[in-house]
Protein backbone atom coordinates (compact mmCIF):
# COMPACT_ATOMS: atom_id res chain seq x y z
CA UNK A 1 0.00 0.00 0.00
CA UNK A 2 1.09 3.62 -0.65
CA UNK A 3 -0.57 7.01 -0.42
CA UNK A 4 -1.28 9.56 -3.14
CA UNK A 5 -2.62 12.89 -1.87
CA UNK A 6 -3.69 11.21 1.34
CA UNK A 7 -5.49 8.29 -0.34
CA UNK A 8 -4.30 4.75 -0.03
CA UNK A 9 -3.75 2.82 -3.23
CA UNK A 10 -3.22 -0.89 -3.44
CA UNK A 11 -0.63 -2.46 -5.72
CA UNK A 12 -2.10 -4.38 -8.64
CA UNK A 13 -1.12 -7.97 -9.18
CA UNK A 14 -1.22 -7.52 -12.99
CA UNK A 15 2.09 -7.74 -14.92
CA UNK A 16 3.69 -4.37 -15.44
CA UNK A 17 4.02 -3.52 -19.11
CA UNK A 18 6.84 -1.48 -20.61
CA UNK A 19 4.45 1.44 -20.89
CA UNK A 20 3.06 1.09 -17.41
CA UNK A 21 3.96 4.60 -16.40
CA UNK A 22 2.43 6.10 -19.52
CA UNK A 23 -0.78 4.21 -18.75
CA UNK A 24 -0.72 5.01 -15.05
CA UNK A 25 -2.94 8.12 -15.19
CA UNK A 26 -5.73 6.14 -16.88
CA UNK A 27 -5.25 3.23 -14.49
CA UNK A 28 -5.39 5.50 -11.50
CA UNK A 29 -8.40 7.36 -12.78
CA UNK A 30 -10.45 4.41 -13.91
CA UNK A 31 -9.43 1.61 -11.57
CA UNK A 32 -8.42 3.26 -8.36
CA UNK A 33 -10.41 6.51 -8.78
CA UNK A 34 -7.74 8.99 -7.76
CA UNK A 35 -8.49 12.71 -7.61
CA UNK A 36 -9.57 14.17 -10.98
CA UNK A 37 -6.79 16.78 -10.81
CA UNK A 38 -4.20 14.02 -10.63
CA UNK A 39 -5.75 12.28 -13.67
CA UNK A 40 -5.53 15.41 -15.75
CA UNK A 41 -1.89 16.05 -14.96
CA UNK A 42 -0.54 12.49 -15.44
CA UNK A 43 2.62 11.00 -14.00
CA UNK A 44 4.96 10.55 -16.96
CA UNK A 45 5.06 11.14 -20.70
CA UNK A 46 4.48 8.42 -23.27
CA UNK A 47 7.07 5.63 -23.61
CA UNK A 48 7.35 6.07 -27.36
CA UNK A 49 9.67 8.86 -28.56
CA UNK A 50 9.18 10.70 -31.89
CA UNK A 51 11.28 9.20 -34.73
CA UNK A 52 14.24 11.32 -35.86
CA UNK A 53 13.75 13.07 -39.20
CA UNK A 54 14.75 10.74 -42.09
CA UNK A 55 17.82 11.64 -44.21
CA UNK A 56 17.21 11.25 -47.94
CA UNK A 57 20.26 9.72 -49.63
CA UNK A 58 21.07 10.69 -53.24
CA UNK A 59 19.85 8.23 -55.85
CA UNK A 60 22.39 5.82 -57.31
CA UNK A 61 22.55 5.01 -61.00
CA UNK A 62 24.06 2.34 -63.20
CA UNK A 63 26.24 4.05 -65.85
CA UNK A 64 27.51 2.56 -69.11
CA UNK A 65 29.91 4.54 -71.30
CA UNK A 66 31.15 3.64 -74.81
CA UNK A 67 33.86 5.73 -76.49
CA UNK A 68 33.72 5.65 -80.31
CA UNK A 69 36.38 6.74 -82.78
CA UNK A 70 38.59 5.73 -85.67
CA UNK A 71 42.04 4.22 -85.75
CA UNK A 72 44.37 5.20 -88.56
CA UNK A 73 45.48 2.03 -90.38
CA UNK A 74 49.12 1.09 -90.08
CA UNK A 75 51.39 1.51 -93.09
CA UNK A 76 51.12 -1.46 -95.42
CA UNK A 77 54.45 -3.06 -96.42
CA UNK A 78 55.27 -3.81 -100.06
CA UNK A 79 54.31 -7.21 -101.40
CA UNK A 80 56.61 -9.32 -103.56
CA UNK A 81 55.69 -11.82 -106.26
CA UNK A 82 57.49 -14.44 -108.35
CA UNK A 83 56.00 -16.68 -111.04
CA UNK A 84 57.55 -19.18 -113.44
CA UNK A 85 56.67 -20.28 -116.95
CA UNK A 86 57.98 -23.75 -116.32
CA UNK A 87 60.77 -25.31 -118.38
CA UNK A 88 60.95 -24.76 -122.13
CA UNK A 89 63.17 -26.97 -124.35
CA UNK A 90 64.92 -26.27 -127.67
CA UNK A 91 67.03 -28.32 -130.09
CA UNK A 92 69.98 -27.28 -132.22
CA UNK A 93 69.27 -24.15 -134.17
CA UNK A 94 65.74 -24.01 -132.77
CA UNK A 95 64.02 -21.18 -130.91
CA UNK A 96 60.99 -21.01 -128.65
CA UNK A 97 59.10 -18.27 -126.86
CA UNK A 98 57.43 -18.19 -123.47
CA UNK A 99 55.16 -15.84 -121.57
CA UNK A 100 54.08 -15.58 -117.91
CA UNK A 101 51.64 -13.28 -116.07
CA UNK A 102 50.87 -12.16 -112.54
CA UNK A 103 47.51 -10.57 -111.66
CA UNK A 104 47.78 -7.69 -109.18
CA UNK A 105 45.08 -6.94 -106.59
CA UNK A 106 42.83 -3.98 -107.42
CA UNK A 107 44.28 -0.71 -106.25
CA UNK A 108 47.91 -1.86 -106.27
CA UNK A 109 50.40 0.90 -107.05
CA UNK A 110 54.12 1.42 -107.62
CA UNK A 111 54.57 -1.90 -109.45
CA UNK A 112 58.16 -2.97 -110.11
CA UNK A 113 58.84 -5.88 -112.51
CA UNK A 114 61.79 -7.90 -113.79
CA UNK A 115 62.13 -10.89 -116.11
CA UNK A 116 64.91 -13.43 -116.46
CA UNK A 117 65.71 -16.88 -117.87
CA UNK A 118 66.87 -19.23 -115.12
CA UNK A 119 68.04 -22.84 -114.91
CA UNK A 120 69.29 -22.61 -118.51
CA UNK A 121 71.65 -24.93 -120.38
CA UNK A 122 72.90 -25.42 -123.95
CA UNK A 123 71.49 -22.13 -125.24
CA UNK A 124 72.98 -19.92 -127.90
CA UNK A 125 70.93 -16.88 -127.03
CA UNK A 126 68.11 -15.67 -124.82
CA UNK A 127 65.99 -12.54 -124.48
CA UNK A 128 63.29 -11.38 -122.07
CA UNK A 129 61.12 -8.39 -121.27
CA UNK A 130 58.80 -7.47 -118.35
CA UNK A 131 56.10 -4.81 -118.23
CA UNK A 132 52.97 -3.73 -116.36
CA UNK A 133 49.52 -4.44 -117.83
CA UNK A 134 46.17 -2.89 -116.85
CA UNK A 135 45.44 -5.75 -114.47
CA UNK A 136 48.89 -7.03 -113.53
CA UNK A 137 52.40 -7.74 -114.79
CA UNK A 138 53.64 -9.80 -117.74
CA UNK A 139 56.93 -11.19 -119.00
CA UNK A 140 57.83 -12.59 -122.41
CA UNK A 141 61.04 -14.17 -123.63
CA UNK A 142 62.75 -16.29 -126.25
CA UNK A 143 65.51 -18.86 -126.13
CA UNK A 144 67.61 -20.23 -129.06
CA UNK A 145 69.38 -23.56 -129.07
CA UNK A 146 73.04 -24.16 -129.96
CA UNK A 147 74.18 -24.36 -133.58
CA UNK A 148 74.57 -27.78 -135.11
CA UNK A 149 78.26 -28.81 -135.30
CA UNK A 150 78.80 -30.72 -138.56
CA UNK A 151 76.91 -33.92 -138.06
CA UNK A 152 76.75 -33.49 -134.29
CA UNK A 153 73.97 -31.69 -132.34
CA UNK A 154 74.62 -31.13 -128.65
CA UNK A 155 70.88 -30.45 -128.13
CA UNK A 156 69.31 -30.40 -124.69
CA UNK A 157 68.78 -26.67 -124.67
CA UNK A 158 66.30 -25.52 -122.03
CA UNK A 159 65.36 -22.65 -119.72
CA UNK A 160 62.68 -21.28 -117.37
CA UNK A 161 61.25 -17.77 -117.74
CA UNK A 162 60.79 -16.02 -114.40
CA UNK A 163 58.68 -12.92 -113.71
CA UNK A 164 59.24 -11.28 -110.35
CA UNK A 165 58.68 -7.92 -108.74
CA UNK A 166 56.89 -6.04 -106.00
CA UNK A 167 54.02 -3.62 -105.52
CA UNK A 168 52.37 -1.44 -102.91
CA UNK A 169 49.01 -2.92 -101.80
CA UNK A 170 45.95 -0.68 -101.48
CA UNK A 171 45.68 0.97 -98.07
CA UNK A 172 42.89 -0.40 -95.88
CA UNK A 173 39.94 1.92 -95.35
CA UNK A 174 39.72 3.75 -92.03
CA UNK A 175 36.85 2.51 -89.87
CA UNK A 176 35.04 5.42 -88.22
CA UNK A 177 32.90 3.30 -85.88
CA UNK A 178 35.47 1.48 -83.75
CA UNK A 179 34.79 0.99 -80.03
CA UNK A 180 37.91 2.34 -78.35
CA UNK A 181 36.89 2.05 -74.68
CA UNK A 182 33.99 0.91 -72.49
CA UNK A 183 33.24 1.78 -68.84
CA UNK A 184 30.59 0.27 -66.52
CA UNK A 185 30.19 1.82 -63.07
CA UNK A 186 27.69 2.99 -60.43
CA UNK A 187 27.55 6.57 -59.14
CA UNK A 188 25.24 8.73 -57.05
CA UNK A 189 23.51 11.79 -58.48
CA UNK A 190 25.91 14.71 -58.51
CA UNK A 191 28.93 12.44 -58.07
CA UNK A 192 31.54 12.88 -60.85
CA UNK A 193 32.53 9.90 -62.96
CA UNK A 194 36.02 10.46 -64.41
CA UNK A 195 36.95 8.69 -67.65
CA UNK A 196 40.44 8.80 -69.17
CA UNK A 197 40.06 8.98 -72.94
CA UNK A 198 42.51 7.11 -75.22
CA UNK A 199 45.50 9.19 -76.32
CA UNK A 200 47.22 8.00 -79.50
CA UNK A 201 48.32 9.87 -82.65
CA UNK A 202 46.69 7.11 -84.70
CA UNK A 203 43.31 7.56 -82.94
CA UNK A 204 40.59 10.12 -83.69
CA UNK A 205 37.76 10.32 -81.14
CA UNK A 206 34.33 11.03 -82.62
CA UNK A 207 31.70 10.47 -79.90
CA UNK A 208 30.85 8.97 -76.54
CA UNK A 209 27.58 7.22 -75.69
CA UNK A 210 26.26 7.29 -72.09
CA UNK A 211 23.36 5.21 -70.72
CA UNK A 212 22.09 5.89 -67.17
CA UNK A 213 19.44 3.85 -65.33
CA UNK A 214 18.05 2.76 -61.97
CA UNK A 215 14.75 1.26 -60.83
CA UNK A 216 12.80 4.47 -61.48
CA UNK A 217 14.54 6.33 -64.31
CA UNK A 218 16.64 5.90 -67.43
CA UNK A 219 18.25 8.30 -69.87
CA UNK A 220 20.96 8.48 -72.50
CA UNK A 221 23.29 11.04 -74.00
CA UNK A 222 25.54 11.22 -77.05
CA UNK A 223 28.61 13.41 -76.57
CA UNK A 224 30.14 14.53 -79.86
CA UNK A 225 33.81 15.54 -79.98
CA UNK A 226 35.70 17.97 -82.17
CA UNK A 227 39.17 19.51 -82.31
CA UNK A 228 39.67 23.19 -81.47
CA UNK A 229 41.99 25.61 -83.26
CA UNK A 230 44.88 24.53 -81.03
CA UNK A 231 44.37 20.88 -81.93
CA UNK A 232 42.95 19.95 -78.53
CA UNK A 233 39.96 17.68 -78.06
CA UNK A 234 36.72 19.51 -77.19
CA UNK A 235 33.03 18.76 -76.75
CA UNK A 236 31.03 19.89 -79.78
CA UNK A 237 27.51 18.87 -78.70
CA UNK A 238 25.59 16.82 -76.13
CA UNK A 239 22.37 15.21 -77.37
CA UNK A 240 20.29 14.14 -74.37
CA UNK A 241 17.20 11.93 -74.10
CA UNK A 242 15.16 10.94 -71.04
CA UNK A 243 15.55 11.66 -67.34
CA UNK A 244 17.71 12.23 -65.30
CA UNK A 245 19.76 14.84 -67.11
CA UNK A 246 23.38 13.99 -67.94
CA UNK A 247 26.08 16.66 -67.88
CA UNK A 248 29.62 16.31 -69.26
CA UNK A 249 32.81 18.35 -69.28
CA UNK A 250 36.27 17.78 -70.71
CA UNK A 251 39.62 18.69 -69.18
CA UNK A 252 42.54 17.70 -71.42
CA UNK A 253 41.77 14.02 -72.05
CA UNK A 254 39.67 13.39 -68.94
CA UNK A 255 35.91 13.28 -69.49
CA UNK A 256 33.78 14.07 -66.42
CA UNK A 257 30.17 12.85 -66.37
CA UNK A 258 27.60 13.93 -63.75
CA UNK A 259 24.01 12.79 -63.30
CA UNK A 260 21.71 15.64 -62.34
CA UNK A 261 19.17 13.47 -60.49
CA UNK A 262 17.54 13.75 -57.07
Amino acid sequence: MFKVFGSEIGLSSEPVSSCFFSEMPDRLCSKWQVLPVFCLVGLVSSCSQPAPPSVQLPSRYDVQVVVIGSRKPAAVPRESFRVSSGQFNVGCGESTSAAVEFHLPPGATDVQTAASWQHTDNLKNQSQNAFVTPDGARATGTIIGLDRQLFNCPGGGHGELILEGSYKPPAPTQDSGTVLKTVHDQVASGQPLLISLPVDPAITLSSCGVIVSNNQQSSSATIKFTTDVQGKLAILQIVHKGSPAIDASLDDNTLTIRIEGQ
